[in-house]
């Protein structure tokens, strides 16, 4: 954008020095190309802003960055299977299980026990003596009336499960939810790139077009600088579709576990 700024000002100037064109028009094509060096330089800015997060968050240096990112669209996805591997699920997978373990563990005190014992000896009036017994226990117990702390207990573990059963259903839905909706966002805005990009070639002619006519005297000056910052607002555009098209990619990744290279 910024050579396109350039060339269009060292156009206009030496139509200026020939008497071509007005002081006016001039200085509107110099503004032009400030406002694009500007872009470009803020442009920069933000960009060794972002490599330095980046290298912070992966706790190395990262000099490079790819200037071409390809993207791929995904046809076809089986969301009951990517449903099982997002870390949300996990996590509520192990909340469940947890509830469910905190749950049986308070059966233990209305269940009986039991418990054995034996003893052996050797007994006389000689050395060594040659007298032996055994004996063995065995006792069971059962809690008839168990305290009142194991039923309360019961009951408040019985109703943490069951609102942990209907919290893993709730977010069951919602992850589903969530997955659907990155993949049809990530496809939306892949099909969006591709309408800019058209709209791009078709601005990139007419600006051709335009700037012949001009130059020859077939269109005025306003005209010509009409189209010409139509094509340039067409390359900001299919900028901000790509980096759209980027952050519906990594939602998409992100949203059951994924990464992009």
């Amino acid at each position: 954008i910024l050579k396109q700024r350039k060339d269009n000002t060292a156009l206009i100037e030496l139509r200026y020095d020939s008497g071509k064109e007005d002081k006016g028009n001039l200085m509107s094509t110099r503004a032009d190309q400030a406002q694009a060096e500007y872009d470009l330089s803020s442009a920069e800015r933000d960009l060794k802003l972002a490599k330095l997060k980046l290298s912070q968050l992966l706790g190395q240096d990262v000099a490079d960055v790819e200037e071409e990112i390809s993207l791929d669209s995904p046809s076809t996805a089986d969301f009951e299977q990517l449903l099982k591997t997002t870390p949300s699920y996990i996590q509520a997978v192990k909340q469940i299980e947890s509830a469910e373990l905190a749950y049986k563990a308070t059966i233990s005190g209305f269940l009986p026990s039991v418990s054995l014992s034996g003893s052996y000896r050797k007994s006389g009036s000689d050395w060594p003596p040659d007298s032996t017994s055994k004996s063995w226990s065995l006792s069971l117990s059962y809690p008839l009336f168990p305290g009142g702390s194991n039923i309360a207990d019961r009951a408040i573990y019985s109703a943490k499960l069951d609102q942990a059963k209907e919290d893993f259903s709730a977010s069951k839905k919602d992850i589903r939810y969530g997955l659907e909706e990155a993949f049809e966002n990530f496809n939306d805005s892949l099909e969006g790139l591709k309408v800019a990009e058209i709209s791009l070639a078709a601005s990139e002619e007419r600006a051709k077009i335009s700037r012949v006519k001009y130059l020859n005297g077939l269109t005025n000056y306003d005209e010509w600088d009409r189209i010409e910052s139509s094509y340039i607002q067409q390359q900001k555009s299919l900028l901000n579709y790509k980096k759209s098209a980027l952050l519906a990619e990594a939602s998409w990744y992100k949203s059951y576990g994924g990464y992009v290279k």
